[in-house]
């Protein structure tokens, strides 16, 4: 027997290029999304995804997101970083310092600790340790990145102090209704 849906979301086919929609008559329908659409750039593996032909294309990516105190390079697909020298100047989000061992060393203190410490980073936990005078970033590791979205079956999920999407069949939009449990797939037996 056919399952019938009613919402976009149960009609998911976990394809992130594929547009999912439910047709008036209950029937779902998977479209591919346009060539070239951009999904998710993973840390530190010189690659991105894309979508083709509605599926996942990987494609070798020779930029890098900038890093004030290592210099990162691609070499088709492969990873290289040289750490700049020790007292060159640096700027980490909203503040401003020298590199020390690869990393930018900014000087706060408990006035301007919000603006200098943020580093721009949602998958970092920013803070003025008021004792040494210096920001320090704590990586969320393993954890939902602050201000994700909700409701799109995907997790913006941090690893080591980076962001990358993850999907998953857990993240379905709330439809409004205390009487119905949300779902993006069906249930297993007994559940």
């Amino acid at each position: 027997m056919r399952r019938l849906c009613s919402h976009n979301y149960e009609c998911n086919d976990f394809n992130p290029c594929s547009e999912d929609v439910c047709r008036p008559d209950g029937s779902g329908e998977h479209s591919p999304t346009a060539d070239d659409a951009y999904l998710a750039q993973y840390p530190e593996d010189c690659k991105e995804l894309y979508c083709l032909n509605g599926k996942v294309e990987v494609r070798h990516d020779d930029d890098f997101p900038p890093d004030p105190c290592v210099a990162y390079a691609c070499d088709s697909g492969t990873l290289t970083q040289t750490t700049r020298p020790n007292d060159e100047a640096c700027t980490a989000g909203g503040g401003s310092g020298s590199c020390q061992a690869g990393e930018c060393v900014v000087d706060c203190d408990a006035d301007n600790a919000l603006s200098v410490c943020d580093d721009d980073n949602r998958c970092t936990h920013d803070v003025c340790n008021l004792v040494t005078g210096l920001c320090e970033h704590t990586d969320r590791d393993n954890q939902e990145a602050p201000d994700s979205q909700a409701g799109d079956c995907q997790l913006l999920l941090c690893t080591s102090g980076a962001e990358h999407v993850v999907l998953t069949d857990d993240d379905v939009p709330d439809d409004g209704n205390d009487c119905t449990h949300p779902k993006s797939s069906p249930s297993a037996p007994g559940g």
